[in-house]
């Protein structure tokens, strides 16, 4: 039924749409409520994009389970979104009935899972000090499933993997603490991390992280204080990478990777004759790219914004 019809009329059918406008218009509360701080600069067409995110996350989930959309709109907490709540609602999502196991939503949103394998968790246990090489590649095979891993290069993900430690903390434990001194950055294995900093007695939540996830290097690259604070929300388990590991990785790889392309340069005919200073300028300012096999890498009839040189592969 509408908001506004008899309340002795049969409810109209909720089909999905109707669900998913519901929902929508709820999230589109709730995003207000976590970014909508005065002074925090989040716009109408964020706080949307958060809903959206947000209604498609709840699609994923709910699609998991023998759960109707309507019947969970019904049961809606109405401290989610007092404007629009329909009929009273209950205060929790439920399946088991009046005593049975409260159904949370939160817990089943869509998010990228770590598996760590027995023989890796055994792995961890131990100090850094004490592993083996064969460990060092169990470590290394966890850490390709990181998706915040994968955007180092393979010479910098080798190496990070023989750096990190293994650490655990259950809710309530800050990590980062706002405008302290950076000295490590992690990687999330599983549970939640809550993001958000103070300005002006006010604390403003500004992102939560999960399993494959990183948070902390930006500070130790640029040498500066942390602009926000890092608190565990449940149980998580992080690997730990320390600031001068970090820092003579980046080094060493930088180094090597200078050499590389100076080397490949002076093997190219028309580049050959070119001053070292000049080679070295170039080679500090071009990019590695790798591209799989059939990949288009110039468009006919398109604006050419870069030249390649071809190092390998044809």
């Amino acid at each position: 039924m509408s908001r506004r019809g008899s309340m002795s009329a049969p409810p109209a059918p909720a089909t999905t749409a109707v669900g998913l406008g519901f929902n929508l218009r709820a999230m589109y509360w709730k995003a207000r409520q976590q970014l909508g701080v005065k002074g925090s600069g989040v716009t109408a067409a964020e706080r949307w994009r958060f809903t959206i995110l947000s209604v498609l996350r709840v699609v994923r989930a709910l699609s998991g389970f023998q759960v109707s959309v309507a019947d969970l709109i019904h049961r809606e907490s109405d401290a989610l979104d007092p404007p629009v709540a329909a009929g009273g609602g209950g205060k929790a999502f439920a399946t088991g009935g009046p005593g049975g196991p409260e159904f949370r939503l939160e817990d089943y949103l869509a998010h990228h899972t770590v598996v760590i394998p027995p023989e890796i968790r055994a792995v961890l246990s131990k100090h850094r000090a004490e592993y083996t090489k064969a460990d060092f590649s169990l470590i290394g095979r966890l850490m390709e499933t990181m998706p915040a891993f994968k955007k180092y290069s393979p010479e910098v993900r080798k190496k990070l993997t023989r750096c990190a430690q293994y650490e655990a903390f259950g809710p309530g434990r800050v990590m980062i603490k706002q405008n302290q001194d950076a000295k490590s950055f992690y990687f999330i294995l599983s549970g939640h991390v809550q993001v958000y900093k103070i300005e002006n007695d006010v604390r403003m939540n500004l992102n939560e992280l999960t399993a494959g996830d990183s948070f902390g290097e930006l500070a130790l690259l640029k040498g500066t204080k942390r602009t926000a604070s890092i608190l565990t929300t449940s149980r998580s388990e992080f690997l730990r990478i320390d600031k001068d590991d970090y820092l003579d990785v980046m080094k060493a790889t930088a180094d090597e990777d200078l050499q590389s392309k100076l080397a490949f340069f002076q093997s190219v005919p028309f580049l050959a004759d070119l001053p070292l200073a000049s080679l070295v300028k170039l080679a500090e300012t071009c990019t590695k790219r790798d591209w799989p096999t059939n990949a288009v890498i110039v468009k006919e009839r398109e604006p050419l914004a870069n030249f390649y040189l071809i190092r390998s592969g044809l």
